[in-house]
């Protein structure tokens, strides 16, 4: 099904299960979605409009000059709304270049107070956004090890995020990207609640940790 049929109520249930493709991602579809939607805020020139469905959530920027459609964003929801998963993002040809993307997901930390996690697989732009366009936004991208539960510098040698497509290696899905909410990391940061959801408590892994000092983070992080 392609995104551009969806035109019911579902359509922002479905919208993280398309994997986005500018040609198949229909202006008229996105316009649906604006008649939808609420207004959020201001972003700079551009007017934030938020509509959500069940637990997918859609934020779309608007020209506030012309009211051209300048940049979408699709998430799903998780951790009871504490976290969004990044699904989909275009930003619309004249208005490329502005780091539109990354100026979304720092509105959402900063205006909605949540968390952001990428998806497990990205495209070429979903990595420089992650690697290039947030940090350069004062944002600090960690990795999320969703097996373990542990939050881990990028700057941790031997650690691997992207693999090729071809790729049988068993870690090539096992991290993300994250953005907390606050932005605070301290030393031998540790886990939270289960293996998708964001660290609760500031307790720092980096990697030295012994099993009796992981037993008493767990202990601490628990009680």
């Amino acid at each position: 099904m392609k995104i551009s049929d969806l035109l019911n109520e579902q359509d922002l249930a479905e919208i993280e299960l398309i994997s986005l493709n500018p040609s198949s991602f229909s202006i008229d579809h996105i316009k649906n979605l604006l008649l939808k939607s609420t207004l959020s805020g201001d972003l700079e020139n551009y007017i934030v409009n938020y509509l959500e469905n069940a637990d997918a959530r859609c934020i779309i920027l608007t020209d506030n000059n012309t009211g051209d459609i300048a940049a979408f964003a699709a998430f799903q929801v998780r951790s009871n709304g504490r976290v969004w998963q990044g699904r989909n993002a275009l930003v619309y040809p004249k208005y490329r270049g502005q780091k539109l993307t990354g100026k979304i997901y720092n509105y959402i930390k900063d205006h909605y107070k949540k968390s952001i996690q990428s998806d497990t697989e990205q495209t070429l732009d979903g990595q420089k956004l992650w690697t290039k366009t947030l940090p350069s936004l004062g944002l600090k991208p960690m990795i999320y090890d969703i097996e373990t539960g542990y939050v881990i510098d990028p700057n941790t040698p031997n650690i691997t995020m992207y693999y090729t497509s071809n790729s049988n290696n068993p870690l090539k899905n096992r991290n993300t990207w994250i953005i907390e909410k606050n932005d605070h990391y301290r030393t031998r940061d540790m886990i939270s609640e289960n293996i998708i959801i964001m660290p609760n408590r500031h307790l720092w892994y980096d990697g030295g940790i012994t099993q009796t000092e992981k037993d008493f983070l767990l202990k601490l992080a628990s009680s």
